[in-house]
């Protein structure tokens, strides 16, 4: 059963934004403004940083004001043409795009592991991630080699694989 109380048909997904200095709040943005059918199979929400976000869509060409934060994912509305985001953290909006920072490398992991507390608390059904960049996480003192690593580690996992 999910825990959409909207539509118990479909799972609350949180999609984590990625590295903020790399294509994560791009993709993110062309997904979740471009492809409205999506919102039929899941209710979405971004777990990320609004600024990034609001800089992604404005070099699309779109409205900034389509970026809404919510407080958690149970404000979550999934309405067409918007771009719903808890805030994690402190603004990443500083970060210039394309350039390897220490700041993007925190944020990212930050973006998964608020996702994983929203997962083990229930509150979602699950999570969708956006790249991150290693070497921008290990500037930032997170040594995990990537997400499979860091979610395993966020859910106690001990035998774990990636799988394409």
């Amino acid at each position: 059963m999910s825990l959409n109380t909207q539509t118990p048909s479909i799972p609350t997904l949180a999609v984590t934004l990625g590295d903020v200095a790399g294509i994560g709040p791009e993709i993110t943005a062309k997904m979740l403004l471009g492809h409205d059918e999506l919102r039929q199979r899941a209710r979405l929400f971004v777990v990320g940083d609004a600024g990034a976000l609001r800089k992604a869509v404005r070099a699309l060409g779109r409205d900034e004001a389509s970026v809404r934060v919510i407080d958690g994912p149970e404000h979550a509305s999934n309405e067409a043409g918007t771009i719903e985001v808890l805030q994690a953290g402190p603004s990443l909006e500083h970060v210039p795009l394309g350039e390897l920072h220490a700041d993007a490398g925190d944020g990212s992991v930050r973006f998964v592991t608020t996702a994983c507390a929203l997962a083990r608390e229930g509150r979602i059904d699950g999570i969708v991630t956006a790249p991150l960049n290693k070497a921008a996480m290990h500037m930032a003192g997170h040594k995990w080699p990537g997400h499979t690593e860091l979610l395993a580690h966020e859910f106690n996992v001990k035998t774990f694989s990636l799988v394409l």
